[in-house]
């Protein structure tokens, strides 16, 4: 018999009881919501500070700079503003301490008293390589890469090369010192520290009245296996050179690469106008070809001396000349930097007290030529002024002109105090001169 269908409906009725969730704290969701939101932001802020130090290194390490500035070691300048009469005296002090040694030796050696075979030529020789040879690794090859168009329309690379000096680093690059004119058009520039390990390099600055340029290259850049092996070189004080010393010329001479030469000093006396700066140069008894020459003047003891650029040799000169170390060291601290230099537009010669007593001239600075459009130009000094003072500072000498341009500041107006000759003799005139950067 079958029940009743109603009496199991009532019998199960719990069974049609809605069962309803808890309803939602509406405070403990805001709380979350907040929680979640302040720890985004703050990872957003890491993140964000993270990024920005991490662009700030990458930065740094592509575009060349870097925490730790290069400085390089100065000589300090002979004889200030003395000029020729400077050379002068070393001559003579040179001559008389000749003659002090000769009057107090007991024996007169001879040349008779001394047999020179060709074996001691040779080792002398020898022994010049080696010292060239020891040095090495302060030398690479820096190559300039330019790409061209043939006649039919194909692309191809042209490379030049020339001879690079390793002159600084820091904790970041390596800095490299080389003549521009190898690389002025380049689309790219490496540098060869090896026979087949090349690296992308870049340059730091060049100057144009020098024809010189500072290359750098990421140290992360080189391997280990080599990075180890290359030395800065060490400069030199080319302040104190004589003739007859016996240098080493390493570089492109006679048109070859990777060069080593043999010489002497010839002549330390001879100067190089520039525009505000002058530099000694000197004269070896090497001899080069019309295709003329880039490199470095070593010492016996493995200085460099002098850097040898195709502007420091006068086209009717047929030997190696080069620009003293010690006066470039300012320039390539600048030049490792990236920094401009100031500068007022004059290329002069010092008066010394010499030629000051032989033409009634008063001693200063003599302007030989103004730069067109440059500051000095743009205020009204003219050829043949003498420039006497600066803001305040004697200027006798490029010495002292030097030390007052070290100091000036671009954009600085100065007041140039100079000599104009007039019919009744010397006129003094006051010049307002914006100092200029380039």
């Amino acid at each position: 018999m079958m029940k009743n269908s109603n009496t199991d409906r009532d019998d199960y009725s719990f069974i049609n009881e809605v069962i309803k969730k808890k309803p939602a704290d509406k405070k403990k969701i805001a709380l979350y919501i907040l929680s979640a939101l302040a720890f985004v932001a703050v990872a957003a802020a890491l993140a964000a500070l993270v990024f920005v130090k991490v662009t700030s290194i990458a930065e740094n390490r592509w575009s060349g700079e870097s925490s730790s500035k290069i400085e390089i070691p100065k000589d300090d300048e002979p004889g200030n503003d003395q000029g020729e009469d400077s050379g002068s005296q070393t001559d003579e002090d040179e001559t008389e301490g000749s003659s002090d040694s000769e009057e107090g030796s007991d024996e007169e050696i001879t040349a008779e008293d001394i047999e020179v075979t060709l074996s001691h030529y040779e080792e002398l020789c020898a022994q010049m390589e080696q010292i060239a040879a020891d040095r090495q690794d302060t030398f690479v090859r820096v190559v300039g890469v330019e790409s061209e168009v043939d006649y039919f329309n194909e692309s191809y690379q042209n490379t030049q090369e020339t001879t690079g000096l390793i002159v600084a680093n820091n904790d970041s690059e390596v800095y490299i010192l080389a003549a521009s004119d190898s690389l002025s058009s380049a689309a790219d520039i490496q540098v060869m520290l090896s026979d087949s390990v090349y690296v992308d390099a870049s340059i730091v600055r060049a100057d144009k009245e020098t024809g010189l340029v500072v290359v750098s290259v990421p140290k992360n850049k080189i391997p280990g296996s080599i990075r180890g092996n290359l030395q800065t070189a060490v400069l030199g004080n080319s302040y104190f050179v004589k003739r007859g010393q016996p240098v080493i010329a390493i570089g492109e001479m006679a048109g070859y690469k990777e060069t080593v030469s043999f010489g002497h000093i010839t002549s330390i006396g001879n100067l190089y106008p520039y525009y505000d700066i002058q530099y000694s140069l000197i004269a070896t008894d090497m001899q080069m070809n019309s295709s003329g020459g880039r490199g470095f003047l070593m010492n016996t003891s493995g200085e460099i001396i002098g850097v040898i650029t195709k502007k420091t040799t006068p086209s009717d000169v047929s030997v190696y000349t080069a620009i003293g170390i010690s006066e470039l060291k300012n320039l390539i601290e600048r030049l490792s930097n990236g920094e401009k230099e100031v500068y007022i537009g004059v290329k002069a010669e010092e008066i010394t007290d010499t030629v000051s007593r032989r033409t009634d001239m008063p001693k200063g600075m003599l302007v030989k030529e103004v730069q067109n459009d440059g500051p000095a130009m743009l205020a009204g000094i003219l050829p043949m002024d003498i420039i006497t003072e600066i803001d305040g500072n004697p200027i006798t000498g490029y010495a002292s002109y030097r030390a007052w341009l070290r100091n000036a500041g671009a954009g600085e107006t100065v007041k140039v105090k100079a000599l104009r000759s007039g019919k009744e003799g010397y006129e003094e005139a006051v010049f307002e001169v914006t100092v200029g950067e380039r």
